[in-house]
């Protein structure tokens, strides 16, 4: 007879055996009563750096700026002052928050999303390579400036000093992969590794990657009337288009609030389509979608609201009372 093995002990000797296998520096089980260093995961939300001319042009002479928060690497805060940036598309982002301590040149770290937002192209790098990233223009209380570069989109990496590099076995510029391991699991690949002996450990993300939407499903009913005015429609598209242009696809359902009253007229949201907005898909009609996603194809089974002139328009239904057909539409 043969005595039923331990789940931790097979679990155990399946984490070696992929650790013997697998090419780089061996898998660290960080859990608890590891002995592995504590590590904490922040989203960093877009912020800028600024030197002491910018500081000056932005916020006026003597200028100095004001701690409102200390964050948890050792020296770095948030600062009271914000400004607003401006991309090519006189598209605009208020409340830009100022992080310090001051650098020897200016930068601005945007999310994927807040980027196509702007109309800037931002590449992926690491904090302080800037050279030949983008510009924008920012605007403070007490003036504007031209940045002729230095948007960037922070490439997702972990802080650490010597002791921790030691530990995973990594070097500077090492790229490690971040397993969450919770009730909704996942995992980052090509986090790349910063060492610094003032560095305590932690992993930066920036706000898509932290929030990691796939889709938006938008059930039905965009607006509260089947005849929207003008500033309902165009509040709705700007978020449409901000999900859009951040590269988010978009389901919008048709509802029975986006219906016309007469059945040869356009819905509320046929505009999308018409224009051709990327990654917005409509569902108009019973059928099966097939939405591209981030993390894969999505199948979407939509039906939306039966118009009643075409409800009414069929054989089987053509004779029927007012009280029978809402029976059945309401089945």
């Amino acid at each position: 007879m043969v005595a039923a093995a331990d789940r931790s002990r097979v679990e155990a000797l399946v984490r070696q055996s992929l650790g013997r296998s697998r090419p780089g520096p061996p898998l660290v089980d960080a859990g608890p009563g590891s002995g592995a260093p504590r590590l904490i995961a922040n989203i960093s939300a877009r912020h800028c750096h600024l030197d002491a001319g910018a500081l000056e042009t932005l916020f006026g002479p003597g200028a100095e700026l004001t701690v409102l928060k200390p964050l948890y690497q050792a020296g770095a805060f948030a600062a009271e002052e914000t400004v607003t940036i401006f991309g090519p598309r006189k598209q605009m982002i208020s409340n830009l928050r100022v992080l310090g301590p001051l650098r020897e040149a200016c930068q601005v770290e945007l999310a994927f999303s807040d980027a196509r937002f702007l109309g800037i192209e931002a590449p992926v790098r690491l904090s302080g390579n800037i050279d030949g990233s983008p510009g924008c223009y920012l605007v403070g209380p007490a003036g504007g400036l031209e940045m002729r570069q230095g948007v960037i989109r922070a490439a997702r990496h972990v802080h650490m000093n010597p002791g921790e590099a030691s530990f995973y076995g990594v070097a500077p510029g090492d790229r490690m992969r971040l397993v969450v391991d919770s009730g909704q699991p996942g995992a980052l690949e090509d986090v790349v590794v910063r060492v610094d002996p003032a560095s305590k450990l932690e992993v930066h993300v920036d706000t898509d990657e932290g929030n990691a939407v796939d889709l938006v499903l938008f059930a039905g009913d965009a607006y509260k009337s089947r005849d929207p005015s003008q500033t309902h429609q165009r509040e709705f598209a700007r978020r449409i288009a901000r999900l859009s242009q951040g590269g988010v696809p978009v389901f919008l359902l048709v509802g029975n609030h986006d219906l016309p009253h007469v059945a040869s007229r356009a819905t509320a949201l046929d505009i999308f389509p018409t224009l051709s907005v990327p990654n917005v898909t409509i569902g108009d009609r019973l059928d099966t979608y097939v939405v591209q996603t981030a993390a894969g194809p999505l199948q979407i089974v939509a039906l939306p609201w039966i118009r009643r002139s075409a409800f009414l328009a069929r054989e089987e239904t053509r004779n029927l009372t007012i009280d029978q057909i809402n029976r059945q539409l309401q089945e």
